[in-house]
């Protein structure tokens, strides 16, 4: 929680916008803003994928656990 709280703020204060607000600024056409919404949808698809790997390798371990026991 607070590394990610972290890297809000860093990215809200690099690029002056919250998450909400970036979206509707959208209608301002300006490359800078279409910068921060790209970079802002990049890092959610890797956060995604990122934890969807670690969810995975901790299934796989789970399964690897279960069939050292039964």
């Amino acid at each position: 929680m607070v590394g990610g709280g972290v890297l809000f703020g860093i990215g809200w204060g690099l690029a002056g916008y919250c998450p909400g607000p970036m979206i509707t600024s959208l209608s301002f056409a300006d490359m800078s803003i279409v910068t921060v919404v790209a970079a802002y949808v990049v890092g959610t698809f890797a956060t995604k994928w990122t934890l969807a790997k670690i969810e995975e390798a901790r299934h796989l371990k789970h399964k690897a656990d279960e069939a050292c026991v039964g």
